[in-house]
């Protein structure tokens, strides 16, 4: 087994990268909440042709836990790689 070096350790991690989210958090779109969920309680569908989709990204669609979720995944593989390397 390889032996430990604490210097070479922490030259890595001060040439390490930034850690950036997988993906961005999600933001209330008052669009979507009034053409979209809105109109879902109050007719139960909604006419996807009449959207602008420009009007609100993609990211606005995916709730907040999901995007928790992704951005834990990584911290979680590494954990378990961990795990077992030691």
């Amino acid at each position: 087994m390889t032996e430990f070096d604490m210097r070479q350790f922490i030259a890595l991690l001060q040439i390490a990268p930034e850690e950036k989210p997988m993906v961005e958090t999600p933001e209330h779109s008052e669009y979507l909440q009034k053409n979209i969920f809105d109109v879902l309680k109050k007719d139960g569908s909604v006419d996807l042709k009449h959207l602008d989709w420009s009007a609100f990204e993609m990211k606005d669609l995916r709730s907040s836990g999901h995007a928790n979720w992704l951005n834990t995944t990584p911290s979680g593989w590494l954990h378990g790689i961990n795990f077992f390397c030691a």
